[in-house]
């Protein structure tokens, strides 16, 4: 099966203890983004996890997105935490790797 991580019926009826983003958070935009977040979250078990690969930006001060050349969308790593907050997730392990380009690494559990 392909589909995208966008398509709000996929896995429709289906619940996971984890579901891992392999580097398609920062590939999404505007309502793409938002149909993610609500993919994770209709798919996730109450007590179930998600762990974040995202590249971020490296500017902690900015809070706006910065759209690159290649169409990828930097947000820093406060805004992933609070996107993910607001969704019922909250932080339990983070990890940072700041080679040639900035990437963050987040554990999440779900909360009432």
């Amino acid at each position: 099966m392909c589909q995208s991580v966008a398509d709000r019926t996929i896995l429709d009826g289906e619940k996971f203890d984890l579901i891992i983003d392999g580097n398609c958070l920062h590939c999404l935009f505007d309502e793409d983004r938002v149909a993610f977040y609500d993919n994770m979250e209709r798919l996730t078990n109450l007590d179930g996890y998600v762990f974040i690969s995202s590249a971020i930006s490296s500017n902690e001060d900015e809070e706006t997105p910065k759209i690159s050349p290649i169409k990828r969308c930097f947000v820093n790593r406060d805004s992933i935490v609070e996107e993910l907050r607001k969704r019922g997730f909250g932080l339990l392990e983070e990890w940072r790797n700041n080679g040639s380009h900035e990437h963050y690494y987040g554990l999440f559990c779900r909360s009432e």
